[in-house]
């Protein structure tokens, strides 16, 4: 019986997705919102190759019923409706999630961190992101100081150099999913917790060892002068240096020539 009960569900199941890509499944299907055009169309080949693909339409967009669609929702409602739609399947991510402060400003309408920003509408893969990975997906809303500041850190460019061992975003911010502004007490980057963040890699951190201060921009003045004026001896210094030994070969090389032709000359 309930096999015969999933026979009929799925062939139910496989009628409604074929009924959904009549329309959705031509190039070009279109609505407007706002006044701006946004595109229905569903690549029914980017859709076979996610992780997602024995699951029918209805699995994901189990509020659509009949036509034309009632209940459709854009923006912010959208957002919270993926949110909630996912956790059908994906309750400990989910939970996790709405902890978080990526929840908190995609309810209140800031902006689109839900789960597809991240993890892609019909084209989600196996969430096993490299470091690189990592460091590129959160860019595409941390930009600024926040992004520029990583990059220029010694973990930021052994990231973009290829390291397994280095600390990635998700590294610090702890839980790819939960996660919260430094200002909660639970966030692993709060004044409190980060030394034990550290710690993961740094054996044995010295007391002040993370009391430094994070994602500063380098300027004279501010929060990140100090590394500012760092960066900026040691690249002075470097190019002194560097300056001063091709003076030194150079007044060797010509020394060494000089003694050549005198030599020759008697």
């Amino acid at each position: 019986m309930l096999s015969l009960m999933f026979f009929l569900n799925s062939v139910a199941a496989a009628r409604t997705d074929k009924y959904c890509l009549t329309c959705h499944g031509l190039k070009g299907f279109t609505t407007e919102h706002n006044d701006k055009e946004i595109s229905l169309t569903v690549n029914q080949s980017i859709l076979k190759d996610s992780v997602h693909n024995n699951n029918n339409c209805v699995t994901c967009h189990m509020d659509i019923q009949g036509y034309p669609h009632k209940n459709v929702v854009y923006g912010t409602e959208l957002a919270v409706k993926v949110a909630n739609n996912c956790q059908m399947c994906h309750s400990n991510e989910a939970k996790g999630y709405k902890e978080s402060r990526h929840w908190e400003v995609t309810k209140e309408g800031k902006t689109d961190v839900s789960c597809s920003s991240c993890h892609g509408k019909h084209d989600i893969q196996k969430s096993d992101f490299t470091k690189q990975e990592e460091l590129e997906l959160c860019s595409e809303c941390h930009k600024g100081i926040v992004l520029e500041s990583t990059k220029e850190s010694f973990h930021g460019k052994a990231v973009e150099l290829g390291s397994k061992r280095a600390a990635s975003c998700v590294d610090c911010h702890h839980d790819s999913h939960r996660i919260l502004g430094p200002q909660h007490q639970e966030s692993s980057v709060s004044d409190k917790n980060l030394p034990k963040t550290c710690a993961k890699c740094h054996e044995k951190p010295r007391k002040n060892f993370a009391k430094g201060v994070q994602h500063a921009e380098l300027e004279p003045e501010g929060e990140g002068a100090p590394m500012y004026y760092t960066f900026k001896f040691f690249t002075w210094l470097t190019i002194l240096t560097i300056t001063f030994l091709i003076v030194h070969i150079l007044i060797e090389l010509i020394g060494k020539f000089r003694r050549a032709n005198n030599d020759e000359s008697h």
